[in-house]
């Protein structure tokens, strides 16, 4: 999935260009049939899982399969990342009902909380900003200064792996009023709720562990443990 692919996507999302949105992607080899512009009636949930960067300033940006990052630098080359930037302006265009962005990368709390960033009217023009203004839920999956973790075992991300869990059986545990629906905001909470223990029994399991963006060197038992990854729901 390349940076074009993304934009492509949301586009189809938010009525932009839709038929050249939609040939580029069914070229690129997706199948997007059943993709139409959002409407008030719908839910859309948009799902990233891989690596994440941000800098010393806190300007989150994804990695998709293009990203380059120069030899000697010190972070990817910006124009060929998905900025927070770059999401504000795609994301800008989409009228869904309930719209919840999940980021299952390293540093993904960034997206949303960046040092200046304060929800209100009359706001600035950040990621977090829309979220406030849309209704626009954000599940990060680490904090802005941490990094989000995969294990061989799972084969995926914490925080992907934690919300299968919670659609996984008859309802899933993910029904947290046990009334035999899982609704949007059941889901999420969840995962945020699943995570730390999810975490605690995959260390004790062992196994290869990985960052989504730099490889960690688990330490011996002796060692202070690692702190958990801890993820945020940014819902406004």
């Amino acid at each position: 999935v390349t940076s074009e692919h993304i934009q492509n996507a949301l586009s189809l999302l938010g009525g932009l260009q839709v038929e050249a949105a939609r040939e580029m992607l069914t070229a690129a080899g997706h199948d997007v049939a059943q993709l139409e512009e959002a409407s008030p009636d719908d839910v859309v949930i948009i799902s990233f899982s891989g690596h994440g960067f941000a800098d010393k300033s806190g300007n989150f940006a994804l990695l998709p399969s293009d990203a380059r990052w120069p030899l000697n630098s010190t972070g990817p080359a910006l124009d060929t990342t998905v900025t927070a930037d770059d999401l504000t302006l795609w994301l800008r265009y989409i009228n869904a009902g309930d719209i919840a962005f999940i980021i299952d990368a390293c540093h993904s709390g960034a997206a949303v909380n960046t040092p200046d960033f304060k929800p209100g009217p009359m706001g600035d023009a950040s990621l977090g900003q829309l979220a406030f203004e849309k209704g626009l839920r954000i599940l990060a999956a680490t904090q802005a200064d941490d990094v989000a973790l995969e294990n061989a075992a799972l084969k995926q991300g914490f925080l992907t792996a934690a919300l299968g869990e919670g659609l996984s059986d008859t309802g899933g545990p993910a029904d947290l009023n046990s009334d035999g629906r899982i609704v949007l905001d059941e889901w999420l909470r969840y995962a945020v709720a699943r995570l730390p223990s999810l975490n605690d029994e995959v260390r004790r399991g062992g196994g290869a562990m990985a960052a989504r963006g730099v490889r960690l060197v688990m330490r011996t038992p002796s060692a202070a443990p690692p702190k958990s990854q801890e993820p945020s729901l940014f819902d406004f």
